[in-house]
């Protein structure tokens, strides 16, 4: 007779299970995902309805029976500006599409763990939605718009003063002051960042390599830019993303790759939008700009 260890499948709060679950060394827990109620698509609202989305968020996932971590104990984001968001075990990829309709979330992660030459490793993907109103931002609006196989920690990830995730959080809920003590252990999966597009895990995961999207076979990848910058003169994501509309090839791809760009334009200069959505638009531009270029060749 076997034994199932069932408290295996459960999620203790340990910053360090955490890791372990999003580095694939914890087997039972297949699949996961990080996700956040507040800030309906980047929109900035009060931190009392922020804390009730977080509060309606982890009423439904114990109606589905699965668990979050507390919310004394959440993921929380740094993306300009501070989000707490949790780590959910054991989800399907249908049901996290479903949650991210419902609190009108702009993108969230999934993970799915695998194995390779018999370690294990979590392939995680960016689910975003292109819509620009709740009422469009339906469970089949979510899709896949990148992977990662790795989850960065350790001093690279301890310097970061932005643009990364971390636990514990490091305020006390009640006084919102920091809480004597604690040292957030922060860990970032590196989307929208080219070099780590192909990376994985190397010597027992002690360090990841860094293969960049220019080593894989996308062709002469300064030509297909050459090309994209006959029609798009300014391409600095930071400044205005231009281009003539007109000179394109009139083609559905193009079409949809375009009026993406300008749902990101206008992501990047909308002051009512908060720094994690206006982070994500610059790093969908980057993607959208090389898309074009191979597009149109």
């Amino acid at each position: 007779m076997s034994v199932i260890p069932f408290k295996d499948y459960l999620i203790k709060e340990s910053h360090t299970r955490i890791l372990n679950i999003l580095k694939g060394d914890v087997p039972q827990v297949k699949t996961m995902a990080i996700m956040t109620g507040w800030n309906p698509l980047g929109q900035s609202v009060s931190p009392q309805e922020n804390n009730s989305r977080n509060r309606n968020l982890i009423d439904k996932l114990r109606t589905y029976h699965y668990k979050g971590f507390k919310v004394e104990s959440p993921v929380y984001g740094q993306f300009g500006n501070l989000e707490k968001g949790y780590l959910i075990p054991h989800i399907s990829k249908e049901l996290i599409k479903q949650l991210a309709s419902d609190f009108c979330q702009k993108a969230v992660i999934f993970g799915t763990r695998k194995e390779k030459e018999g370690e294990g490793y979590v392939e995680f993907e960016w689910m975003e939605t292109s819509a620009e109103n709740c009422k469009s931002a339906t469970p089949e609006s979510y899709a896949t718009t990148e992977t990662r196989n790795v989850v960065l920690t350790g001093e690279a990830a301890q310097k970061r003063d932005d643009f990364y995730s971390a636990s514990p959080y490091p305020l006390d809920i009640k006084t919102k002051k920091p809480k004597p003590g604690i040292t957030p252990r922060k860990f970032w999966i590196p989307f929208f960042d080219d070099d780590y597009a192909a990376s994985s895990y190397q010597a027992g995961k002690r360090t990841v390599s860094k293969q960049s999207t220019k080593s894989l076979d996308f062709g002469d990848e300064e030509g297909q830019m050459r090309k994209a910058e006959s029609y798009e003169p300014a391409i600095d994501v930071h400044e205005d993303v231009s281009f003539i509309f007109s000179k394109l090839p009139v083609t559905k791809k193009v079409n949809q790759i375009v009026e993406e760009i300008r749902i990101c334009e206008r992501g990047i200069y909308d002051s009512t939008k908060t720094e994690n959505y206006k982070w994500i638009c610059r790093g969908n531009l980057n993607k959208l700009i090389k898309e074009l270029s191979l597009a149109i060749r």
